[in-house]
């Protein structure tokens, strides 16, 4: 009798998210409108993953979680929600004095439009936005039990720390979920480094650095 694998079509574990935008999203495709799809978020998310777990095997261990040529990926991600793309600036900022060095001219310029520099040339915004306090849901599926508690943890580092979408390194698409709440990424590098400072010990470094000295007093209390 013909045995059939059907582990792949058994529902794994899932997280449902409900999060809110605190700060303007680009989140535009090729036309520059902007959308909600997995790909930007999975790459955030991926990101974070990098920040809480990575090491020198970081590279094969990823690949089985996220996918590469050779794995397809561990986990499957869909985002739902109505949104209402807006044109135009997000919002009116403070302005304030800047100086050109190579001019020397000195003008006013709005926080906002700074932030957004690239996307925003001179107070023409070129891309739609998604405006803060649009709701929306994250779904992950189908979660190998391996991988789950590393893709929770990473998940609620960048809703908590992070941002997706154009000029999330400047603050534009900060997200807000009460999911990430109990999640401190002081306390999950902890442990990590106080193993790292207990090496510099063994190696009677600090005696030379007193800001290692302080570090040591702090984490092996």
């Amino acid at each position: 009798m013909t045995k059939i694998d059907v582990s792949r079509f058994v529902e794994r574990e899932r997280i449902t998210v409900d999060v809110e935008v605190l700060t303007p999203m680009f989140l535009g495709g090729a036309d520059g409108n902007a959308e909600l799809r997995p790909a930007p978020f999975k790459a955030a998310l991926r990101y974070w993953w990098r920040v809480l777990y990575g090491g020198n095997n970081l590279k094969e261990i990823e690949e089985k979680i996220f996918g590469c040529t050779d794995y397809a990926s561990s986990f499957s991600m869909v985002v739902t929600g109505s949104v209402k793309p807006k044109r135009g600036k997000p919002a009116n900022g403070t302005k304030f004095k800047v100086t050109s060095k190579s001019k020397g001219n000195t003008f006013f310029i709005d926080i906002i439009d700074y932030l957004c520099f690239g996307i925003c040339e001179k107070n023409n915004y070129k891309y739609t936005h998604i405006p803060i306090n649009t709701p929306f849901t994250l779904i992950l599926s189908n979660l190998k039990e391996d991988y789950k508690e590393e893709i929770t943890n990473s998940l609620k580092a960048l809703l908590r720390y992070g941002g997706v979408g154009g000029r999330a390194r400047n603050g534009m698409g900060s997200l807000y979920s009460s999911f990430a709440n109990d999640f401190d990424i002081t306390k999950f590098f902890k442990g990590k480094i106080k193993n790292l400072l207990l090496q510099i010990k063994k190696r009677r470094f600090s005696k030379e650095q007193p800001f290692i000295i302080n570090l040591l007093k702090h984490f092996l209390k």
